[in-house]
This record gives structure tokens, C-alpha cells and sequence, in this order.
């Protein structure tokens, strides 16, 4: 996904990925889809493991929802964007959301990697942690697995 993201900002942002519409659509569906799917299984299992496991941390789990909010937010910009007819003023909209929604990504991966993975590292169990990987890659990009819920207590299954 960061590769695409990377792609995508060295063809918009400099100027030449606009001229080909279809390749732009495409790119932002399939950026749009692995986000989606990689923020839907961290607000509904990593974030709520975290959360049980470190409950001062919520404030910085809220803080990272609403980077997701503000970066789905972007996401359904960019596709509304692409939809529209092309135009100078249409271009440079996408050109801006974009360099948005990149800075904010490496905004909120920095943030991730100090506060939800260290975190993570040090206040589950191996045990713990084995059950979320198994848990987000049991059924990737779908609803969580049955009992999943953002409520489910640290190290209980609900």
C-alpha cells in the first residue's frame, strides 16, 4: 500500500498522473480499499486490546480514530474527485487532497509506531499478541470475527 501511495504522490503531485484518468481512478480505489480494510481491523481489534491492556492510553487511541476518520474522509474526496469532469481547478483539488491525506498518513504511521505498536510490545503478553494477529489475519478486510467486539476485555474473548 505505501508503495502505491508513493507511486501515486510522484504522478499527481508532479504533475503527470492527472492526464490519465482510468490509471488515477484505479489507484485511489485500490489505495482506498487497503486503508479501509487495514483501519477497520485496528479500530476493531488492535485499538480495543490496547485499550484494555493500557486504559490511560485512550486519549491517544481517540487521537489516532480521528486521524482514521480524517484520512476515510480524504479517501472519499480524492474518489468524488476523480468522478468529476476533468479541469484545471478539479486538478489541483485532487493535487491538494493528496499531499493531505500523504502528510497525514506519515503523521499517523509515526504516531502509531511510538504509542499503539510500543505499547503493544510491551504491555501484551505473547499470548495476547498472537491471538490479534491470528484475529486480524483470520478474515482480512472483512467484519470482525464473531465475539470481536471494541468492548471485549484484555485477553477474554467476548
Amino acid at each position: 500500500m505505501l508503495a502505491e501511495i508513493r507511486d501515486l504522490e510522484a504522478r499527481v503531485l508532479g504533475g503527470v498522473g492527472v492526464a490519465d484518468e482510468g490509471a488515477l481512478r484505479r489507484a485511489i480505489a485500490r489505495l482506498a480499499e487497503g486503508f479501509l480494510a487495514h483501519v477497520a481491523e485496528e479500530d476493531s481489534v488492535l485499538h480495543p486490546a490496547i485499550q484494555a491492556a493500557f486504559p490511560t492510553g485512550r486519549p491517544t487511541l481517540e487521537a489516532l480514530r480521528a486521524d482514521h476518520a480524517e484520512l476515510r474522509l480524504m479517501l472519499h474526496t480524492l474518489t468524488t474527485l476523480t468522478r468529476q469532469l476533468p479541469s484545471a481547478a478539479r486538478d489541483e483539488q485532487i493535487q491538494v487532497v493528496l499531499r493531505d491525506f500523504v502528510d497525514l498518513l506519515r503523521l499517523h504511521v509515526r504516531r502509531e509506531e511510538s504509542a499503539v505498536f510500543d505499547v503493544a510490545s510491551r504491555a501484551l503478553s505473547s499470548e495476547e499478541a498472537a491471538e490479534l494477529e491470528r484475529r486480524i489475519s483470520a478474515r482480512p478486510g472483512q467484519d470482525p470475527l464473531p465475539g470481536d467486539s471494541p468492548g471485549a476485555s484484555k485477553g477474554t474473548p467476548t
